[in-house]
This record gives C-alpha cells, structure tokens and sequence, in this order.
C-alpha cells in the first residue's frame, strides 16, 4: 500500500486531500489515546501528583500525539540532512524533479512526505490549541504553526527548499525531550534524576537544533542565495514572504531559548500523595 500519492514532473509536491487524511489520522489518534490516559490516570502509582491527575487524564494525549509526530518528522529530516548533505546548491533549493538521474533527486523527493505529516500536524494541532486556548499553548504557539503552516504550503506545493526544510524540521528532536518533561511534570515526578536528565537534554537538543543548526541553515542560505533568487524559484510566488517567515522562526526560537534558560534556574517540582 502507497501511503502518500506518487507525484508526477508538472503536478503539485503537495496534495490537500493527503494533508487531510493524516490529519484526521492525528486527530483519531488522539481520541483513542484520550481514553487510556483517562484509564490510566486513575491507577495506583501513574499520577503521583493529586493535583496534576486532571491535567495528566486531560491533556496527556495531545502531547502523546506530539511525541509521535516529533519522533518520525526528526528521524526522516535526519536521513533528508544525510542524503542531502553532498548535493549541489540548484538542487538543495530549487524545484524538484521526479525521474531525475542524479542521485540526489531520490533524497530531495523524500522530503515532500514528511513535509505533508509536517502540515496535517500543524493543521490539527493548531484547531487543538485555538479550542483550548490559552492551555495548550499561547499567541507565540499559534503563531509559530501558522508561519511554518505557510512556509509548509509554499514550499511544498512548489516543490522547493528541500534543504531548508530538513535542517528547520531536525529541530523536533528538541520536542521529544520537552514532551518527556511534561509527562514527568503531571505525573508528579518532576524532582526526580530523570527530570534534570530531560531538562538538560532539552535544552541542548534546543539549543543545537532550534538555535546553532537553524542559524547556520540560514547563514548558508543568505551566502548562497544566488540559486535561489536567480534560479527557478524566483517564479514561485510568496517565496521571499517564507524567507521571512523562516527569520521570523529563528527569532522565535531565540526567545524561547531565553525562557528555556530562565525555566533552569526554577527549583524543581515536588510530588505531591495523593
């Protein structure tokens, strides 16, 4: 079985109704994982925190879903970054083409199926966070899924910065260990060794990923910019509106950097019996 449709030289890198389909397969997900966390919130020894079970039953599936979602998109923008790594410039920000000889084609045309997942995350998550607003997440979340929901589309649809988009997405390896401190937190175990292990992996992730990684990407973007704004990305409309998204992003992550180290220096949180 073929999970995402086979674009052909001409067609579109981005189809709507795959956007759709995995994001209602997100939103299922959700839903079943919705129960078991209500299940398991309620048995001895999982929720150690009495006053975070509420939040731990609640919310615990929408960061599971997360986990997952950040678990595969960071895998596959780690093979993109590999396969990618050699490729000349014209190939790393210009369209791509299906049925191309050179054997970079194959890794570039790998990034139009994580970009899609990518998408239908942001397009669910975002719906999620807006019904639940301000607890899900506040003006800089919603604000960061609709930026990169652009960026996703344009990019996307045009078949274009398969570079650029691995070396941004690698930065969901940070949110495996943010989630991780979530589920430590609302368990009641957020004065344990595990937690300063994830607070410290967290921020390095972050920090490497979001900060050092996503800096140089746009370094070597603005250095070689010639294939680029000369190539045939020119033509692609709203391209240079996502250059500024992509800067907007990294100022993003600089800020949410500052309050990752401001949120080090906090004591940790105590469990509480139930």
């Amino acid at each position: 079985m073929v999970l995402f449709h086979t674009n052909q030289i001409g067609e579109p890198g981005l189809i709507w109704w795959e956007v759709l389909i995995v994001a209602a397969c997100f939103e299922a997900l959700y839903l079943g994982l919705g129960v078991l966390f209500r299940h398991v919130a309620t048995k001895k020894g999982v929720a150690l925190d009495a006053k975070r079970k509420k939040a731990f039953a609640r919310d615990g599936n929408s960061y599971a879903v997360s986990l997952l979602h950040a678990t595969v998109v960071a895998l596959r923008s780690l093979k993109h970054l590999y396969d990618l790594r050699d490729a000349p410039l014209w190939p790393k920000f210009n369209q791509l083409q299906y049925g191309s000889p050179t054997p970079w084609a194959q890794g570039a045309a790998g990034v139009e199926p994580t970009n899609t997942i990518f998408l239908a995350f942001l397009l669910y998550d975002l719906v999620h966070v807006l019904r639940e607003y301000p607890r899900l997440g506040s003006v800089d979340t919603i604000a960061h899924h609709l930026g990169f929901m652009v960026c996703a589309t344009v990019c996307g649809y045009n078949r274009v910065f398969p570079w650029p988009f691995s070396w941004m997405a690698v930065g969901e390896v940070s949110t495996l260990p943010l989630n991780l401190r979530w589920f430590l937190i609302n368990s009641g175990r957020g004065d344990t060794v595990l937690m300063k292990m994830t607070n410290t992996v967290f921020a390095f992730t972050f920090f490497v990923g979001r900060v050092v990684l996503f800096g140089l990407g746009l370094l070597h973007m603005w250095i070689n910019r010639e294939p680029w704004v000369l190539g045939p990305c020119r033509r692609v409309a709203g391209l240079h509106f996502v250059v500024g998204l992509f800067v907007a992003g990294y100022l993003l992550n600089l800020m949410w950097f500052r309050k990752i180290l401001q949120m080090g220096r906090r004591p940790p949180r105590k469990a509480r019996s139930e």
